[in-house]
């Protein structure tokens, strides 16, 4: 009972937490980059989810030493939030087998119980595009699963979090640097 205990509590935790990526161009040189600019993408459904996506992504920028401007800019930044919802069927089997008896070989009926779970994720891309080339240099990528009705101040957190772990380890090393 004690390791049926422990594998929900695991599926729980794990299936909770966000899955974040991080990939950028091993050519692009971050270190002169100082300024930033905000360019149209894929707003989240909800503005104020926005809002608070677009103060999170201002936070890390900021903590990292880069200036939000307008207008010209040594990195604009392209985020894209978007949701979908689908459905998820758990069968759970209790097939208990048989055992021989008065009567012969008895089965025991399985008892089998089919629920249907709707569930709602969210996908965040935060993308760092080089103005001169207009190429993707940097993107940050985090999909989370937000439950049928997502909170917004839930939401809130989440976005926080994902965005502090893309930005972990920004910016990235130098070109020919080696990397942790």
């Amino acid at each position: 009972m004690k390791w049926i205990l422990y594998l929900v509590s695991f599926a729980v935790v794990t299936s909770a937490s966000a899955k974040v990526f991080v990939d950028h161009d091993r050519t692009a040189d971050f270190r002169a980059r100082r300024t930033y600019a905000w360019m149209k993408g894929t707003e989240a459904p909800n503005t104020l989810v926005e809002k608070r996506i677009r103060a999170a992504v201002d936070d890390q920028l900021r903590a990292k030493g880069l200036t939000r401007v307008e207008g010209e800019a040594d990195l604009h930044v392209i985020t894209h939030a978007t949701t979908t919802t689908g459905s998820r069927l758990d069968v759970t089997n209790y097939g208990y087998g048989g055992y021989v008896g008065w009567e012969g070989f008895t089965t025991w009926t399985p008892g089998t119980g089919v629920q249907v779970r709707d569930y709602t994720t969210g996908t965040l891309v935060v993308d760092l595009v080089d103005p001169a080339s207009n190429k993707l240099i940097w993107r940050g990528v985090a999909t989370e699963a937000l439950g049928i009705n997502p909170n917004p101040e839930k939401v809130s957190k989440k976005v926080l979090k994902v965005t502090r772990s893309m930005f972990r380890d920004f910016p990235p090393p130098p070109p020919g640097a080696t990397s942790k």
